[in-house]
């Protein structure tokens, strides 16, 4: 009852540190007016160790994931180009950890096969030796051995036949991704021409708008071909009338000249489109 009473008169105070360096571990608990020094237990280290490795870890995780930290493409066609090329290397990568656990279930059965062939061999042996089931029982081993040792060539040839698909697997794989990186420069050249296409209707709908959308221009080229049409008629009638006054026009040198010009084709496109570039200058 003393001891429990002095031990409920203990006052711990504040005073624990850890020594990462040399993990140690310092408790000092002030009994009374005793200072005692705690030495730190194996549980207490092995924490500690734990605590660190892991930290440890998280710091190199951290470190590891900032130093392969990569920008993101922006460029579809780079991005499309490294999913392909990421494809292909799965493939392979999955080919060979396929290869590998054959490999390994191929040795674990032929070590097994092996294992059963010549642990039956033995009661075999010491049948001999009892005198009578001998011979019956090399028998059925032998049938035994030789159904197993077809089943190994079967085994293997299968294997073989496996590992000749999967290196087809992969050209295949490969190719499709040669394609699919010839598709999308493909796509690519389409919208390019597409775009190209979209702007050449564009700029010829604003020039066709331009040459016919507006009403003073129309009004004005339905005056021009009147205009044309009376011209043509009075230069033919004055031709007339020259050539059957009577008159001898060829001695006349300006009725010679007047007539030649009245013969001649009137030729007004030149004159149209000046007269049209004319009004859009304006305008």
């Amino acid at each position: 009852m003393a001891e429990s009473q002095n031990e409920s008169n203990y006052a711990p105070s504040e005073a624990s540190t850890i020594d990462i360096d040399n993990m140690t571990q310092v408790t000092d608990t002030t009994i009374g007016d005793a200072e005692v020094t705690m030495q730190p237990t194996p549980e207490i280290i092995q924490q500690s160790k734990i605590w660190l490795s892991n930290l440890a870890v998280e710091y190199q995780t951290a470190l590891r994931a900032y130093k392969n930290k990569e920008e993101v493409p922006k460029d579809l066609e780079s991005l499309n180009e490294r999913i392909a090329e990421a494809q292909v290397a799965l493939i392979q990568e999955s080919g060979r950890k396929s290869q590998e656990e054959q490999i390994v279930q191929r040795m674990q059965m032929t070590a097994c096969l092996k294992s059963h062939l010549f642990d039956e061999r033995l009661p075999a042996a010491e049948g001999e030796g009892k005198g009578g089931h001998g011979d019956s029982t090399n028998a059925e081993f032998d049938k035994r051995k030789k159904k197993l040792v077809d089943l190994l060539e079967e085994q293997r040839a299968l294997v073989t036949q496996m590992t000749t698909e999967q290196q087809r697997f992969e050209e295949l794989a490969e190719r499709l991704g040669t394609i699919d990186r010839e598709n999308a420069d493909l796509l690519h050249g389409n919208r390019e021409l597409l775009k190209k296409l979209h702007d050449i209707r564009e700029e010829r709908e604003t020039l066709r708008t331009q040459a016919s959308g507006s009403e003073d221009i129309q009004i004005l080229r339905d005056t021009f071909k009147k205009s044309k049409c009376k011209v043509i008629i009075l230069r033919n009638i004055l031709q007339g009338l020259i050539l059957g006054s009577g008159v001898n026009w060829a001695q006349n040198e300006q009725l010679k000249n007047l007539v030649l010009e009245l013969g001649i084709k009137l030729d007004f496109k030149e004159d149209q489109t000046k007269s049209l570039n004319n009004i859009k200058l304006r305008n």
